[in-house]
């Protein structure tokens, strides 16, 4: 099903169901995408510029239980995150580890959740390795990033 949503308008029945999200933040370049949005299970919700990006992943996850697999399209550059009003770096990153380590809450510990960072160069140089690293922790995630200034991809597993 391939569903766009705006982050106060979520459709319950679609989100129930769906295994991949897609959070993309408005002002990232959409030609960056190298998502297949027609692929079944994938919803698109777009983050609100206002507020913080965090907790909004942080509500949408909470109403997806076989989420396994989330994919954030946004702005920044390395070792940072734009997500919303918040720019998300090593420094800071502890103040959000109570939402960070709820978006994956629900999976069973055998799982090991995804988590794809596209559309910026957050993971480039030592800040950026910090800042994925931390990342990494907080959601128990493997995290991917799929842009880098050095045109490789980052991986952490």
């Amino acid at each position: 099903m391939n569903t766009q949503l705006q982050y106060n308008v979520l459709n319950n029945s679609v989100l129930s169901t769906c295994h991949t999200l897609l959070f993309v933040y408005p002002s990232a370049d959409p030609d960056g995408l190298p998502v297949d949005l027609s692929q079944g299970g994938m919803v698109q919700i777009i983050l609100g510029h206002h507020g913080n990006g965090i907790e909004q992943i942080a509500a949408v996850l909470a109403q997806c239980p076989h989420v396994r697999s989330v994919y954030i399209h946004t702005t920044g550059g390395p070792g940072k995150l734009q997500l919303g009003q918040l720019t998300l770096t090593a420094h800071n990153i502890e103040r959000y580890s109570w939402e960070l380590q709820s978006w994956f809450a629900h999976l069973p510990s055998f799982l090991q959740p995804s988590l794809i960072l596209g559309g910026c160069n957050v993971g480039d140089g030592v800040k950026g390795i910090m800042l994925i690293d931390k990342l990494r922790y907080l959601t128990r995630s493997h995290i991917r990033c799929t842009h880098s200034s050095s045109r490789r991809h980052l991986q952490l597993v």
